[in-house]
């Protein structure tokens, strides 16, 4: 729902890690997107609108990818990591377990940290400043 809400720039109702007024939580979830996708090795080939690639000097530096391009099941997973990874632990009710490897075999908790050893190493310094954020609105 704050995802949905920062869209429109409403207020939000929780505390997300690095959020503030200069920086929205659609843009961390981005970031969070692409940090992802570099990791598994994932980048689509979205074709944005022509008009919108007409109306825009420089359309690839204004180009973003975002969960809405992708796969419904990997979609739900950025949405899932990144709702977990920018909030606040004092208000998860239950530790979440997950699968970094892919064996199935043994999870182990999800945590900011967990997460940015599991990035791929040119990415982990973006990951890092971004669980090191303090949570705010």
């Amino acid at each position: 729902m704050d995802l949905s809400r920062s869209l429109v720039g409403q207020t939000l109702r929780a505390q997300w890690r690095g959020v503030s007024r200069e920086r929205c939580l659609t843009t961390i979830v981005e970031e969070l997107t692409l940090m992802i996708l570099i990791t598994i090795n994932h980048l689509p080939k979205p074709q944005p609108p022509l008009c919108w690639m007409l109306e825009q000097p420089d359309w690839k530096a204004s180009f973003r990818y975002t969960p809405a391009m992708l796969p419904v099941s990997l979609a739900a997973g950025i949405i899932v990591l990144a709702s977990v990874i920018l909030s606040d632990h004092q208000f998860l009710e239950e530790r979440i377990f997950w699968d970094p490897s892919g064996c199935q075999i043994a999870c182990e908790p999800l945590t900011p940290e967990s997460y940015v050893m599991w990035l791929h190493p040119k990415v982990r310094t973006w990951g890092r400043r971004l669980i090191s954020a303090p949570f705010s609105l």
